[in-house]
């Protein structure tokens, strides 16, 4: 019996002029006029080849070899005639002799019959061949042997979106032992339950790469029939179901990551079989992290459904990836701020591969959609809120990369759409593979990306203006349009930060409320609040025509009044406030307590002491204070305004006990609006403070 596991769409490169041949090796002749026009050996003119094991039985291999050649119109005298497979050993080498052959009536079209592999033997070398001789040159196939022998039904998927494996999707490939035994490992994919356990010596040190360890976390196994169901692990409450089973998803979406990896890689992902484990640490965890052996899932209990969503999956082994194909090894280097971005960002890209794969739609940038939680937004240069507009803005993202995740993806989403999504996405691995050093700086990146779209025959000019949207110069004379915008509530002061080698001598703004400027740095006030998108074309005629004129844009919210702290239930509770030894008189259901002046003025010392109603938080708690120094309706839109960040880890109260000094804080004698908020997560904002873990105040110093 021969089960499948997952199958991609079907190849193709066309608009590169690359042949795709998915067909059938036999035998048969040559005849002896085309043999005439043979002179000499062929060349290797594969350019990408891959294969996925179809045999579900260990130790045996069969399926398509997928193969792409160039173009051999003008290379008659050097063709190949037939592809001659051999085995090859780790180093790359043959072993033993050829063991299969093509038809010279279909040279490309490549399946292999059921066939035993050889012991300790895990790659195939094809060599083109004719009849004066082989080419110098072998393509290298590496593979895994899949042993996916049963097909698992079961349920996925969460209260929002549920399916069932076998009915809405394809059922799914895991192995059964005589014994009647199913373990969830298919040979490519392994999923291991963790029962909501971590393990230690994962924590020993961020910087060392974790150990496989089979025995202390071997793969999820049950008792099973020959059609085996597993409902084993679902989480739910009162509110609803947060996963129907996260081992069912892991495995669906780790084998279609992997078939993923190898269609464009051409080998498999990882040197070893990809290993995953949920239900990672305590329920309310929401990482998810590949740790250098593992891919490690939390289940974001009471946050947000299940971190196992396809996209998160194959970011997490396309951390793996390139850490295995490029310099970018996260645990055996150093890397620079932006190499750590590059890791971001093509791991990213790498999820919408998988999603593109799965759905068929090349529409697929929300990064983290299917999780009903954070996500990323790939096809605008703002990934996410206080991501940077442009590369001209790169240091409001400060130590935070993946602010700046938009710089390196928005450019890929501009060359899908010029090239596709299977070619933008070539030129990208090969850039890793060639040209991203430990210390890559994202121009750096850029440029390499440019590199390869050359190598590819792909137009370097649609590279230079897909980063040029994001201000990252990959040309030598011209503009970039930039600006920056002060805000104080309705009223903004813009100053243009265009950047040329010569001058600038026009500009215009459009302000977005129907409003223009001819002016330089224009202040414009606005007359309502709202969200405008103000846009800043510049010119200098002195330029290259192509890059004389620019344009820039940014989204700007208007408003007259600070951000709400919303009304969602919240985690903790705080039962009592005392600022300066005044009772504000907290209660839970209210927030804003701006009504009552904390005057400092006298020794500008300011206590705050924060009660609240549990002495062993489930979570760990991150306290923040906003101190609105401008007045401009904003909190935390500079540094300096971030009074208090620290983390109190779990099992610790639920309280604050802070003594500021204000005296170094620039000061104009008027009262200013303070923040202050106590919640789960490290990325606390102030906007998105919840009522009962959060309060205003108005401080005078």
């Amino acid at each position: 019996m021969k089960l499948f596991p997952l199958t991609l769409k079907n190849f193709s490169n066309a608009s590169l002029g690359f042949i795709c041949c998915l067909l059938v090796a036999c035998g048969g002749s040559d005849s002896s006029s085309a043999k005439d026009l043979i002179l000499k050996e062929p060349s290797n003119q594969i350019t990408h080849a891959y294969f996925l094991d179809q045999d579900a039985m260990a130790d045996k291999i069969s399926g398509k070899v997928v193969i792409q050649i160039t173009d051999l119109s003008d290379n008659e005298a050097s063709q190949a005639e037939s592809i001659w497979a051999y085995w090859a050993d780790s180093e790359g080498n043959k072993v033993g002799d050829v063991w299969l052959k093509t038809d010279k009536a279909s040279i490309y079209d490549l399946q292999i019959p059921a066939t035993t592999i050889p012991e300790n033997i895990s790659a195939l070398l094809l060599y083109p061949t004719n009849s004066v001789g082989q080419a110098n040159k072998g393509k290298l196939i590496k593979f895994r042997d899949f042993t996916g022998n049963a097909l698992l039904s079961g349920l996925g998927g969460n209260e929002k979106n549920r399916w069932e494996y076998g009915l809405q999707r394809p059922k799914i490939a895991i192995k059964r032992l005589s014994d009647g035994l199913c373990i969830f490992d298919n040979g490519l994919i392994s999923v291991t339950n963790m029962h909501n356990n971590k393990d230690m010596n994962n924590h020993l040190s961020a910087l060392t790469a974790n150990q496989i360890d089979d025995k202390a976390f071997p793969a999820e196994s049950f008792l099973c029939d020959e059609h085996p169901v597993y409902n084993n692990d679902s989480i739910s409450d009162d509110v609803g179901v947060w996963t129907y089973s996260a081992v069912n998803d892991a495995m669906f979406y780790g084998t279609l990551a992997y078939n993923t990896a190898v269609k464009y890689l051409g080998e498999p992902p990882w040197d070893e079989k990809v290993r995953l484990r949920v239900h990672y640490n305590h329920l309310y965890d929401d990482n998810a992290f590949w740790d250098g052996a593992y891919v490690n899932f939390g289940d974001a209990y009471y946050q947000f459904y299940s971190t196992v969503s396809l996209d998160i999956v194959a970011h997490e082994i396309a951390h793996g990836v390139l850490s295995r194909i490029s310099p970018l090894n996260i645990f055996q280097s150093e890397l620079s701020p932006d190499a750590r971005t590059v890791h971001e960002a093509f791991a990213d890209i790498s999820g919408v591969m998988a999603k593109y794969e799965f759905t068929g739609s090349n529409d697929n940038w929300i990064h983290g959609e299917a999780s009903h939680g954070p996500t990323r937004q790939l096809n605008q240069i703002q990934t996410e809120v206080n991501a940077v507009a442009s590369y001209l803005d790169y240091d409001d993202a400060q130590s935070n990369y993946y602010l700046r995740i938009g710089l390196i993806t928005y450019p890929f989403y501009l060359l899908s759409k010029e090239w596709g999504l299977e070619q933008a996405y070539g030129v990208y691995i090969n850039a890793a593979k060639s040209c991203w050093p430990t210390t890559v700086t994202l121009p750096q990146a850029a440029q390499c990306i440019k590199q390869q779209a050359g190598h590819a025959g792909l137009s370097q000019q649609a590279v230079v203006n897909a980063f040029k949207s994001v201000k990252i110069k990959l040309f030598e004379e011209g503009v970039l349009s930039h600006f920056s915008a002060e805000q104080f509530k309705l009223r903004v002061e813009f100053k243009d930060t265009s950047q040329t080698s010569h001058q600038v001598t026009q500009w215009h703004w459009d302000f977005g409320d129907g409003q223009v400027s001819d002016q330089q740095n224009p202040e414009h006030t606005y007359t309502q609040a709202g969200t405008y998108q103000v846009s800043l074309s510049v010119t200098d005629p002195s330029q290259p025509q192509a890059y004389a004129q620019d344009s820039f844009q940014r989204t700007l919210t208007i408003s007259d009044q600070y951000c709400a702290i919303n009304s969602m239930p919240a985690d903790n509770q705080i039962t009592a406030v005392t600022i300066n030894g005044i009772d504000m008189d907290y209660f839970a259901n209210e927030s804003d307590y701006t009504n009552t002046l904390v005057d400092v003025s006298e020794d500008k010392s300011l206590l705050i002491d924060i009660k609240g109603d549990t002495n062993s938080t489930l979570t760990a708690i991150t306290w923040k204070v906003w101190l609105d120094l401008n007045d401009n309706g904003i909190f935390g839109d500079h540094p300096e305004e971030l009074l208090i960040n620290e983390t109190t880890e779990a099992s610790q109260p639920y309280q604050l006990s802070k003594l500021l000094n204000l005296s170094s804080l620039a000061n104009d004698q008027t009262p200013k609006y303070m923040r202050i908020s106590g919640e789960y997560s490290a990325i606390t904002s102030p906007c998105f403070s919840t009522l009962g873990e959060a309060l205003d105040l108005r401080i005078n110093w």
